[in-house]
């Protein structure tokens, strides 16, 4: 995507692409909904007549306060919205809410994983850099240990449930980073990395791995990444003051709002068998907005690399979890 291309689209007014016919007796789960693009997501989604919408958050007082106000603001019954607690820093955590999930939830029409992190300091979460452990390999624990209650969802209902990763733009500037990464030790050391903009182009390369493993004509479920634009959303505040300063700036001049850029999260939810594997901006499928080098001859090689590091750290961690997937 040029830079020209960037900004106009920054400035373009999204459409809604769910209705209220698309969400009446839909369960949803969003992650990292108390704040930002995830918590507009759920707004929209209870303003839409969603039967249940899952608030997965680390702090239950922040999330048991977004469920009042959305309430408040939506009109919306006082049962349609549950919070429940998750720690992307955790495996153990991730699990459980994947296993609630299986349990008490007797439909998933979708799950938005909209948690992330972006940490300025070297801190270590499950043995990895956070930025790794929360953005890259829990985001893909949560989606093994989801897909197969998506899949059951899809055979009884159905239905297309949507398994929706958030992706993000600047991955794409990390090709400098990435570039000397050696592809035998690609979570090695990570110091004095840029390492959120890494972390994403990790997670786009492994997605696209992801997605061809767990065909839609398997699991019947519509896997996809989003990429929300650059939005005015608290995602820096654990970065140090002058990377805040500068992004505020930024922000302030072509940033999205996060009711605009809960949009492109609602598309995620909106598509079908067409949009499986693809990578969705502004709302569309948007497969050219992906660099060549992602997805040439060289970057498959770093899709099934990056892929089958993340797989074998997180069968170590849970076993089993790979079995939703094929092997090929």
């Amino acid at each position: 995507m040029s830079f020209l291309h960037f900004i106009r689209a920054q400035y373009k007014t999204l459409p809604l692409t769910l209705a209220p016919a698309d969400c009446q007796g839909h369960t949803y789960i969003v992650t990292g909904a108390n704040s930002g693009i995830g918590y507009e997501c759920v707004k929209h989604l209870a303003r839409l007549g969603s039967s249940r919408v899952i608030l997965g958050v680390r702090s239950r007082d922040k999330g048991e306060a977004a469920k009042k106000a959305i309430e408040v603001d939506t009109g919306c019954d006082t049962n349609i919205l549950q919070v429940w607690e998750v720690d992307l820093g955790s495996y153990e955590s991730v699990a459980a809410f994947a296993k609630k999930a299986g349990e008490e939830l007797h439909r998933i029409d979708g799950i938005v994983e909209n948690a992330g992190t972006a940490e300025g300091s070297w801190v270590e979460k499950e043995g990895k850099e956070t930025n790794m452990t929360v953005n890259v390999f829990s985001t893909f624990l949560m989606a093994l240990l989801v897909l197969p209650h998506l899949h059951k969802s899809a055979r009884q209902f159905g239905i297309v449930p949507q398994l929706v990763i958030i992706g993000s733009g600047l991955a794409f500037q990390a090709k400098p980073i990435w570039e000397k990464l050696d592809i035998g030790n690609i979570f090695g050391d990570l110091r004095d990395r840029k390492k959120y903009p890494l972390s994403k182009l990790l997670l786009t390369f492994a997605y696209f791995e992801f997605a061809r493993r767990a065909p839609f004509s398997r699991t019947g479920v519509a896997i996809t990444m989003v990429n929300p634009g650059a939005c005015k959303t608290n995602l820096a505040s654990h970065l140090n003051s002058s990377a805040r300063l500068q992004i505020g700036i930024v922000l302030s001049l072509i940033g999205r709002n996060a009711e605009m850029g809960s949009r492109t999260l609602l598309h995620g939810l909106a598509v079908g068998e067409e949009a499986h594997g693809r990578y969705l901006s502004e709302c569309e499928i948007s497969d050219h907005i992906v660099p060549d080098w992602v997805t040439d001859d060289d970057g498959r090689e770093w899709q099934v690399r990056v892929w089958e590091d993340i797989a074998a750290e997180l069968e170590k961690a849970c076993p089993g979890c790979l079995d939703v997937i094929s092997n090929e």
